[in-house]
């Protein structure tokens, strides 16, 4: 959780420099603030995916912002509650993106809501880092706005058989939730 956060603080300290001179201009960036949204279960039997890594990167701004921010601006975290459903999580992209105007996303813990979200996203040309969600249409075809650090469903589900079969497996079986 941390590394994810702190690649959100260092995304943000990359692309400032370029919007540095004209703040006002940038949504989500005042002279003061540089404010990140981040949609993801809060509530429900999925809170897990969002409500933990949420408070890490939480944790990390608090840090972050304790030793003067980036390029001296606190880093500001909007959370909304997607519920690991498609319709919430369009929903609280919408929200972030037009309404509280946030300068970039930190989201997508369920896969089935982040990819139903893609497409807003991507639309609005705003920066998201990926923070859980694995299905490969999210990074494929690849987008300039949207990253992940986690491997897509496809790539570790062939490195699972790979291992299997180099480990002389006779049966694989696959279980899903």
């Amino acid at each position: 959780m941390r590394k994810l956060a702190v690649q959100v603080a260092v995304a943000c300290t990359l692309a400032l420099p370029t919007v540095a001179p004209v703040a006002q201009e940038v949504p989500g960036v005042t002279k003061d603030t540089i404010t990140i949204g981040s949609f993801g279960a809060l509530t429900g039997p999925n809170y897990l995916f969002g409500k933990i890594v949420m408070n890490g990167t939480e944790a990390v701004f608090d840090k972050v912002n304790a030793e003067g921010g980036v390029h001296g601006r606190k880093l500001v975290l909007l959370r909304e509650d997607d519920r690991c459903e498609p319709a919430a999580a369009i929903a609280a992209a919408k929200k972030l993106i037009f309404q509280d105007k946030v300068f970039a996303l930190n989201g997508g813990g369920c896969s089935n809501a982040s990819i139903a979200a893609r497409d807003e996203v991507a639309q609005a040309n705003v920066p998201w880092l990926v923070f859980a969600s694995v299905h490969d249409g999210l990074t494929e075809p690849p987008l300039p706005t949207i990253f992940t650090t986690a491997n897509t469903a496809a790539t570790e589900s062939q490195a699972q058989v790979e291992f299997a079969l180099k480990s002389g497996a006779k049966k694989i079986a696959m279980v899903s939730m």
